[in-house]
């Protein structure tokens, strides 16, 4: 039995266990697989494993709820967060963006995604998480 003869259900409960780089991989080996992608039960997963089994922020506003969006918005931040996990992992990662601002010799950085805010000040560096501080 090839890969593409076995039933979608047990593909998607397979994949389901996938990290989200080799969950990406996996959908490119053919077209029979890559029909997987349709499903907006795998992005869901995809995205809470990134969040709550790799502790990975997602690129959302933290008050929306996974299963209100759209297939696309699923498929989308699945995509971005492998690219920010990446990027992150990367022996020289690079920035995407920066937002600062200093308030009396205090600096602060939201971290895109989360509910962070880092300060700077003194010499010391805080990590402040907005909803319960």
């Amino acid at each position: 039995m090839s890969l593409a003869e076995v039933p979608q259900d047990v593909l998607l409960e397979l994949v389901k266990q996938f990290d989200v780089a080799d969950l990406l991989s996996f959908l490119s080996v053919c077209h029979g697989i890559r029909e997987l992608q349709l499903q907006k039960s795998l992005w869901l997963h995809a995205l809470v494993r990134i969040r709550d089994v790799e502790m990975h922020p997602l690129p959302l506003p933290s008050v929306e709820p996974l299963d209100t969006l759209s297939l696309e918005q699923l498929q989308h931040a699945a995509r971005q967060a492998n690219r920010l996990m990446k990027n992150f992992k990367s022996d020289s990662p690079s920035p995407a963006r920066i937002h600062t601002l200093s308030v009396e010799h205090t600096h602060l950085s939201s971290i895109q995604g989360t509910n962070l805010i880092v300060t700077y000040a003194l010499g010391a560096v805080s990590c402040w998480d907005i909803i319960t501080s």
